[in-house]
């Protein structure tokens, strides 16, 4: 699996399992409130999903029936979605905000070195940042929640958000100074060098960065290693192995 499916795979969800025309679906009657349970095959096309009182999942409904009512309050998974999309927004604005003095970081050589880049890559369905700080931790948010925070305990994870430091503080003349930090649209890699003197941004198209088309290309690959660290640290730690090898 390469970086960019995986991290797809992480917005997504994993692939839903193909649909059995013998599978029950539930149908909700609004004019007589009563649910009943169909086999897919016996789904009438122009029915739609839809919310309904006391019931936590959607249900199939008749739109004529749907149209003339409010539409009920969202569903436990648009809740949690919605949930989701709060704790990214709000770890994203705290990375963007962070100082030298809160990791506990010694001076830069000029005020304009970066102690931390954040790479923001825009999806259909979402987008993902990755963070790696100057102390070492690196962390992956995704927009839709959930992600992979801290991460410097695993040395591989460590070194790799260190590097990626580093390289940003090489490009850090090609970027701008910028006090707004919109989301990256579909297709689009975004950075954020993070200085004492404030954030500087600079993005390209993620096929342009990918195929080594942008001068940026070296913080893209730099990025894509603390994801790959990432990757392998979870893998090994799911496989019940602790620890990665920095050669792995």
């Amino acid at each position: 699996m390469t970086v960019f499916s995986w991290l797809r795979e992480l917005l997504e969800g994993p692939p839903e399992p193909p649909e059995s025309p013998d599978e029950l679906v539930p149908i909700y009657d609004f004019e007589k409130q009563s649910l009943r349970h169909v086999p897919r095959r016996e789904l009438p096309p122009d029915y739609i999903k839809v919310g309904a009182p006391g019931l936590d999942e959607l249900v199939w409904a008749n739109p004529t029936q749907v149209g003339w009512r409010e539409r009920e309050p969202p569903s436990l998974e648009e809740d949690r979605r919605e949930e989701g999309k709060a704790l990214f927004d709000d770890l994203r604005n705290k990375a963007l905000r962070l100082t030298r003095a809160e990791l506990g970081l010694p001076a830069g050589r000029v005020p304009t070195e970066p102690f931390g880049v954040l790479m923001e890559m825009g999806y259909e369905n979402g987008s993902a940042t990755v963070v790696a700080l100057g102390e070492g931790s690196a962390s992956i948010y995704l927009s839709t929640g959930g992600g992979s925070i801290g991460g410097g305990g695993h040395d591989p994870v460590r070194k790799a958000a260190l590097a990626m430091v580093a390289t940003a503080a090489r490009f850090q003349t090609q970027t701008v100074p910028t006090k707004e930090y919109p989301p990256p649209e579909d297709g689009q890699v975004v950075f954020y060098l993070l200085t004492d003197e404030g954030v500087f941004t600079a993005g390209a198209p993620e096929m342009d960065l990918g195929e080594e088309r942008h001068p940026l290309s070296p913080l893209f690959f730099a990025g894509q290693e603390v994801i790959t660290r990432y990757r392998l640290v979870e893998q090994a730690l799911q496989s019940g192995r602790g620890q990665v090898r920095s050669s792995e």
